[in-house]
């Protein structure tokens, strides 16, 4: 995500991005930086993911709380069940 891009898409409108990272380990500098890049364009970022067994069903993977860490803006909820 370029600085031309996540600019032209904080111009659209109700535009929303989101990602699918599964694991914190696939949080590279580069792509923090672009989601970065975006949720500052004004670009909400958003995440989804699934359990996967022995990747990211451990206690210990912490990924919503590593994605949190590189987003810095986001709203936090406690409405859901797991």
């Amino acid at each position: 995500i370029t600085p031309s891009l996540a600019a032209a898409l904080g111009d659209i409108p109700g535009a929303w991005f989101a990602t699918h990272f599964n694991h914190p380990r696939e949080i590279t500098p580069d792509s923090a930086a672009a989601c970065t890049r975006l949720v500052k364009a004004g670009v909400p970022v958003i995440n989804q993911t699934v359990l996967l067994k022995d990747v990211n069903d451990q206690q210990s993977v912490r990924l919503q709380e590593d994605l949190m860490d590189y987003l810095r803006e986001y709203e936090r909820t406690d409405s859901y069940r797991y």
